[in-house]
C-alpha cells in the first residue's frame, strides 16, 4: 500500500478511497502535457501498489483538449496499464467541454475494444455514484 492516501501534483491530485479505488483528478484549466503524463504515471504506480485495478478519473474541471495527451493515453499509457493488469475498470466524471468529453468516450471505447477495459462515463452523477459502481 502507498505511504500516503493523498498526493498533490502540478497537474492535479491522486487519492486512494477507503474502498481502495485510485482517484485521479485533473487540475482545473489547461494542463501542460508533461505534467499530465507524470500525473498518469503516478496513478499507474498507485494502481500497482493498491492491488485494486480500479480508477476514478475526474475530468470535470479539465479545460484542455490536448491531442498529444489523448494519443499518449491511447497508445502508450493505456496499453501498459491494462496489459499489466493494473487497470481493469474505470469510471469517468467527464468535462463539460464537448471535445474533452468526446475524447474520454473515445478512450473508453478503444480501451474496451483492444484490452477489455470495463468503463462507464458518469454524466450528471455525483462522484459517490462512480465510487459505488467501482466498489
Amino acid at each position: 500500500m502507498p505511504d500516503s492516501l493523498f498526493e498533490l501534483h502540478p497537474a492535479g491530485c491522486l487519492a486512494l478511497s477507503a474502498q481502495g479505488v485510485v482517484m485521479l483528478t485533473v487540475e482545473p484549466g489547461a494542463v501542460e502535457l508533461r505534467a499530465a503524463q507524470d500525473l498518469f504515471e503516478r496513478a499507474l504506480l498507485l494502481l500497482r501498489r493498491s492491488q485494486r485495478p480500479k480508477l476514478l478519473l475526474d475530468l470535470r474541471y479539465w479545460a484542455s483538449d490536448e491531442p498529444p495527451l489523448i494519443s499518449w493515453l491511447l497508445l502508450d499509457w493505456g496499453p501498459r496499464a491494462m496489459a499489466s493488469g493494473y487497470l481493469r475498470q474505470v469510471a469517468v466524471l467527464p468535462s463539460a467541454m464537448p471535445l474533452v468529453r468526446l475524447q474520454a468516450t473515445q478512450f473508453c471505447l478503444e480501451a474496451r475494444r483492444h484490452y477489455g477495459l470495463i468503463s462507464r462515463i458518469f454524466c450528471a452523477h455525483p462522484p459517490t455514484a462512480a465510487l459505488e459502481w467501482l466498489a
